[in-house]
């Protein structure tokens, strides 16, 4: 049934890739991003508000193709959308103390990074410290009802999550540290788009 949605998604991110030092670059990257939304929005049961969520990862997608101009607006967005997934994985899990061990470790790499300028976050610091301690409690809280409940909902969404999170990862060198390399930006769109497509489609199984 979704196979011809992999194929035209797939051929979105490649289309994404070949138009990236164009001035198509904003509209490619654009519709792949509405792309993953709607196909959480097509599926049933929490198909909805996994699309709010998306909807506003799309957004920051599309304010952080102007990068530093945006990135603020950007970010924002990305914490909105996170937090709106938290507020989704609360109807399934109470918070607990493991949820919190990969958002303090986070925070703490990321404050040394900062204090020895091995990044350089100058205006976007708060809003990268928020967003990092978010997302990782995201992330953390999939992890969690992955080993909780041990079924393919959370399991791919988990999956999903850790792609997403991986390219975070990538992204902070690829924009907050000086003179990184370009390639590191195709990791970036790689691991995030196709993390993107998991957790859109994890709601499959929900």
């Amino acid at each position: 049934m979704h196979f011809p949605i992999y194929i035209i998604y797939l051929g979105l991110m490649v289309l994404m890739g070949l138009t990236h030092k164009s001035r198509y670059f904003i509209y490619t990257k654009t519709l792949c991003s509405i792309a993953f939304v709607a196909i959480a929005c097509l599926t049933k049961g929490l198909g909805f508000l996994f699309g709010i969520a998306l909807a506003f990862f799309a957004l920051g997608d599309f304010l952080l193709v102007f990068k530093r101009e945006k990135m603020k607006l950007g970010i924002i967005a990305f914490i909105i959308g996170n937090l709106v997934m938290i507020g989704i994985f609360s109807l399934y899990l109470k918070l607990t103390p493991y949820q919190f061990i990969l958002p303090v470790v986070a925070m703490i790499i990321l404050t040394i990074l900062d204090e020895k300028e091995i990044v350089v976050l100058e205006q976007d610091r708060p809003y990268a410290f928020v967003y990092s301690f978010v997302l990782a409690l995201a992330f953390s809280s999939t992890l969690v009802m992955a080993v909780t409940y041990n079924h393919p909902f959370f399991n791919v969404l988990a999956l999903g999550y850790g792609l997403y999170f991986i390219s975070d990862i990538f992204e902070l060198a690829y924009v907050y540290v000086p003179a990184s390399p370009k390639w590191i930006g195709a990791i970036v769109l790689t691991l995030y788009y196709i993390g993107m497509l998991f957790i859109a489609l994890s709601v499959m199984f929900a």
